[in-house]
């Protein structure tokens, strides 16, 4: 999306120029961020916890559950503001 937006021109400037262009990057930029730093503190928590814990400790559960669901909607997010 950041690669067409700075090739695409529209009313005499890169579409990246545009405000609203540059808030939809950033929040899909914060976003995968944020997504990623959950990522790196669940897998900090399986390097940590005893692996005979993993599937016993509620936490560490639900903490893998509420990654899916952020995923999958920053990835949902990303895909449908990036195919606008």
């Amino acid at each position: 999306a950041f690669k067409y937006a700075n090739k695409r021109r529209t009313f005499g400037k890169k579409l990246v120029e545009h405000g609203m262009i540059k808030w939809k990057l950033a929040e899909m930029a914060r976003q995968v961020e944020s997504t990623h730093a959950h990522l790196e503190f669940i897998t900090h928590q399986l390097n940590t916890i005893p692996r005979e814990e993993h599937f016993t400790h509620l936490d560490l559960i639900m903490d893998i559950s509420l990654l899916k669901v952020q995923a999958t909607k920053t990835f949902e997010f990303c895909a449908r503001e990036a195919a606008q």
